[in-house]
């Protein structure tokens, strides 16, 4: 875990500090709350909400698997600070929630793995603050907005892609993000901060942030001005090309190698490698992608 040397502003400070303290404070609607194994739930009339555990700060838990309903009711959300502090490595929400409420895994600095919910649409402010290990993060495609400080101090995060859907990325979302060096922004008119520490992944001697990744995105976008504002480097989508799965600029027998892995369960492809590797545009990664791709280099 690498930590900088910095400043922070008053108001970041502060919505720091009311994160922490947010967290020990009691939540909506616990007085209705309740238990299904080591979850605690609050029920309403068509939907439930989980809005806490019963884990303790020194349980070791390796993975927490969210049902899809409880009593015949759908769960449609992840409650404030519902698993705030909680040591887990892996947790898994079902396709029926849409809300990850702020702070629902606030300091959840074990986990390195999440499976978001294919109809989530909201993900609210510090939502996933201060997980330190969280490695790879797949935005869902019916996203919606990216609250302030999401993803703040996500330190083992190495690229992020923001799907189309995507119309709102709230201030420092992706800030102190150490090992960031890669965001794709796919909405040409996503709402982004007027910040710069957006995106930021160091600090220079002064103390003052920096981001020295790339930003993609598309020519004319959202995202190309706020590259150009403040001075963060910026490539064009149009300039990534089918086949290019490991996105160098060039189409060649690499690429067929790293789409081999991907099909025989090695590793997973991110989105934007997705995309590339989608060579008959099916919406599906397969063997006959991988055909087409040996046949294009050739």
């Amino acid at each position: 875990m690498k930590i900088f040397n910095r400043v922070l502003s008053a108001a970041a400070a502060v919505c720091l500090g009311l994160g922490i303290f947010t967290a020990a404070a009691a939540r909506p609607g616990t007085e209705n709350e309740k238990v299904y194994g080591n979850l605690k739930y609050v029920s309403y009339e068509d939907h439930i909400t989980i809005t806490g555990n019963n884990w303790t700060l020194m349980d070791k838990v390796e993975e927490v698997k969210i049902p899809e309903e409880i009593d015949g009711l759908p769960i449609t959300e992840i409650g404030e600070y519902a698993f705030s502090n909680l040591s887990v490595k892996e947790i898994i929400i079902p396709d029926s929630v849409n809300i990850i409420g702020k702070g629902a895994f606030f300091r959840c600095t074990e986990l390195t793995g999440i499976i978001l919910p294919e109809n989530l649409s909201v993900i609210k402010d510090g939502a996933f603050e201060y997980c330190w290990n969280l490695s790879e993060v797949k935005l869902p495609e019916k996203l919606l907005s990216i609250g302030g400080l999401a993803f703040v101090s996500c330190e083992s995060l190495k690229e992020i892609y923001i799907p189309s859907s995507v119309e709102i990325i709230g201030e420092w979302a992706f800030s102190e993000c150490s090992e960031l060096n890669k965001v794709v922004i796919c909405n040409p008119i996503c709402d982004l901060s007027s910040v710069f520490s957006t995106f930021v992944n160091g600090y220079d001697e002064s103390g003052n942030s920096y981001f020295n990744g790339t930003i993609y995105g598309h020519e004319g976008s959202t995202a190309q001005r706020y590259a150009k504002r403040f001075d963060v480097k910026f490539e064009a989508l149009a300039n990534w090309q089918k086949g290019d799965i490991d996105q160098n600029g060039a189409v060649n027998c690499e690429d067929v190698i790293v789409l081999k892995m991907s099909l025989t369960g090695m590793f997973e492809l991110t989105n934007s490698q997705g995309e590339c590797a989608d060579m008959n545009d099916d919406g599906i990664v397969n063997v006959f992608d991988l055909i087409l791709l040996k046949r294009s280099v050739m």
